[in-house]
This record gives C-alpha cells, structure tokens and sequence, in this order.
C-alpha cells in the first residue's frame, strides 16, 4: 500500500513539474518533520521549494495566510504554482537560515529582536477582511485544550480523566480564557518559533524574518505568537532575555497595562503548553518517537506561572488530577 502511495505521489509531482517548467530541475528531498508535509528542493535556474500537503484544506490555507500575510506586508514565500486536488505547490526557497540555526553564537538577543520586531509590525495591520480567516476565540481555544483530557489521561495516566474532571476542566478555561476577547486581534501565526523563522540577511527591516509553516494561522489575540515565540517547547530561552523582549514588545505596541499583559502572556501560555503536552504524549505512546526534552521543559513552562493568580483554578485542577511524578517525563 505504501509503495503504492509513494508511485502515485512521485506521478503526480512529475506532471505538475512538468507543466509548470520545472521538469528537468534536480530534486532533493529535505528531511521530513512531525507534519505530513514534505519538501523537495528544486535546483534549476533558481531554487525553488515543492511543498506536498496532503489533503485540500491545509493547502487552501496555506495560499489563504499566504495572501494575508502579503496583505500585512509580512516576507512570505512567492506561490509560483498551485494545485489543490493534487495538494502541491511550487514556492520560493528561503534557504536554510532559520533563526533556529543562528543561534547561539553570541547574538542571540538580536535575532530575537529581530523576530519581535516582525511581530510589531504584523500586530500595527489590519487584518483582511476579505479572506476566511479562522477566529481563535475563547470557544476553539477551549476546544484546542481539551486534547490534553483527551490524549494525556488514557496514554499516559493510562486511565482517562472521569467526566466530572472533564466538565471541569472545559469550565475553567471558559472562564479563563473569556478576557482574551478584550485583546488586540491580529494575524496569528500560531507556531511562532525559531525553526520557522528564517533569516534573509539581504533583505532590510523586519523582511529579514522570512515566515514558513503558518497554514495553522487565523487571527485572534496579539499575545499568543509572543508567547510562541518566547516559550519553545523546541529550546530554552533564557529568562532575562524572554523579560526583554516582552518590555520591548510593551513598549513598541504601547501596552500600558502590565498586569493584563502578565496575565493574558500566562493564560495562552498554558493554553498552549497543554495542547503542546497532548501532542508530546500521542507522538510518545502511539508513534514512538522520544520527546522526552520537549516533555520536560513544556512542563516547566506550563508550571513556571503559578505565581499568576488568574491560573490558580488550573494548577488546582493540575494537582487533584495529575499526580506529581506524571508533571513531566513519567519513564524518569
């Protein structure tokens, strides 16, 4: 059956290479990541990248944020080729600088800057209101975090949480994240991290951040890309630095209010860490992949903000449901 799939994929990417010129180029598969999605470098002229996304909708809305972002005056990969039905696109190469790949030598503050100020300049756009965008509100995020109950009780508890945990749970975040409505809504990127940042040093201002992998973005609250952004699952980011760039991000939107700031960065902080701890634990059990660095340091983000008085009903829920020894890697 896979090697079915695989003769259909390699017959279908030929003609659309093909038709649209690119036929004779060299191809060379990049290594594949936790998403369907794959990528072959296309060595002709120029480069150029074949994205393979199965299925019609995340490539619709790739092309959507694609144009949205555009519209933001965001540095975005060029669409030079799409077909939906086969899941294929033709788009421009930003090469390999992630920011992921620059750090750690010596300048990480500036490139952190440097994807703050990016954030800055998209949270100052309007959104298009032209383009079906989804609106992560208070109701799809509730419903994002449910995962957790629904992947981290049965594959790593090994016993589901009872209905009435569940009930619970689904209200506190109700009840959490209503406020989040009072923000700035803004173009989220939603998976706003180092490794989807890419570095174009020939490029001015904020186009120096080259954004990749934001089919999973809408719009909704201007924190939550900050929050992304400054707490990785993927890496640590030093405390001192992550309080900079959350002052220097204050002070370029003109946020005044530092306790809401404080508590919204906190709220979709834990929103997502336990979303994040879902997928962790799904990839663990069900596919055997080892996350265990990516375990342990998403709950030590997810309980390093039980000082903020607004998550005191979760970490309560947290420490009636989930034992201590399973707030992190449970094989240690």
């Amino acid at each position: 059956m896979a090697a079915t799939l695989e003769k259909h994929f390699d017959t279908v990417k030929d003609w659309f290479l093909q038709q649209h010129g690119w036929g004779n180029a060299r191809q060379q598969p990049l290594p594949a990541d936790f998403s369907t999605r794959r990528y072959i470098r296309l060595h002709g002229p120029h480069n150029a990248l074949l994205m393979a996304m199965p299925g019609d909708a995340g490539l619709q809305a790739f092309v959507t944020m694609q144009q949205a972002l555009q519209h933001c005056t965001m540095r975005v990969p060029a669409l030079y080729a799409v077909d939906i039905a086969a899941g294929l696109a033709l788009i421009e190469d930003l090469g390999d600088a992630s920011l992921d790949r620059c750090l750690g030598q010596g300048k990480d503050a500036g490139f952190y800057q440097l994807a703050v100020d990016a954030l800055i300049h998209l949270h100052r756009q309007q959104p298009p209101a032209m383009l079906p965008l989804p609106h992560f509100n208070a109701d799809l995020f509730t419903d994002q975090v449910c995962l957790f109950l629904e992947c981290y009780g049965a594959l790593v508890l090994q016993k589901p949480f009872s209905a009435e945990a569940c009930r619970a749970f689904h209200s506190l975040w109700q009840g959490l994240l209503q406020p989040i409505a009072q923000l700035p809504q803004t173009v989220l990127l939603r998976d706003y991290h180092p490794g989807n940042i890419m570095y174009l040093a020939q490029e001015r201002g904020h186009h120096c951040a080259g954004l990749i992998d934001f089919q999973d973005g809408g719009t909704g609250p201007c924190l939550y890309d900050v929050v992304s952004l400054l707490e990785d699952a993927r890496r640590d980011v030093d405390p001192a630095l992550s309080q900079t760039m959350q002052a220097y991000y204050r002070s370029a939107v003109g946020w005044q209010d530092k306790a809401l700031f404080d508590a919204a960065y906190a709220v979709l902080g834990a929103q997502r860490h336990l979303r994040i701890l879902a997928i962790l634990a799904r990839r663990w059990v069900k596919q055997g992949v080892d996350c265990g660095a990516y375990f342990r340091r998403t709950w030590r983000l997810l309980l390093a903000h039980q000082s903020q008085p607004e998550l005191a009903p979760l970490y309560a829920w947290l420490e009636a449901q989930v034992p201590p020894r399973w707030r992190g890697d449970w094989r240690v």
